[in-house]
């Protein structure tokens, strides 16, 4: 049984209830990275052979090695929900990174006057209540 925290929702919650730390094991471009191991151990694993490349290709790495060991005993379809790109319908990993916030509202409040008294101008002009609405979280 695997437990990721770092990069699958449940198991976050898991290692919540259980302090297991947080290791990422994908870079801020969702390729592979050691996630803490020595040189030494990427080295001499499976870790070298799949460091920086894109987790989809990982994936199928890990699976023909385990093959070729003669370890893995059966892959099956699993239906699940994905997170995808709206634009290029890649999957969206999980990936733990730091939050930060913003308190819009003073940003917001001259935004909005500048359109209101002209100085800014929405083209297409249709677009100017959109623009609003947005702006005031309406």
């Amino acid at each position: 049984m695997k437990i990721t925290p770092a990069h699958d929702f449940n198991d976050f919650e898991a290692g919540e209830r259980h302090n297991l730390p947080r290791i990422s094991i994908f870079d801020d471009h969702a390729r592979m990275d050691s996630g803490g191991l020595t040189e030494a151990a990427v080295d001499q694993g499976i870790m070298g052979k799949i460091l920086l490349r894109p987790v989809r290709d990982a994936r199928a790495i890990i699976i023909e090695t385990l093959k070729h060991a003669g370890l893995l005993l059966k892959t099956e379809d699993h239906k699940m929900s994905l997170g995808k790109c709206y634009r290029c319908k890649t999957v969206v990993e999980p990936y733990l990174s730091p939050q930060w916030f913003v308190k819009i509202k003073p940003l917001a409040e001259p935004a909005i006057k500048a359109v209101e008294d002209g100085r800014i101008r929405i083209v297409p002009e249709g677009w100017t209540n959109n623009y609003l609405g947005w702006m005031r979280d309406d």
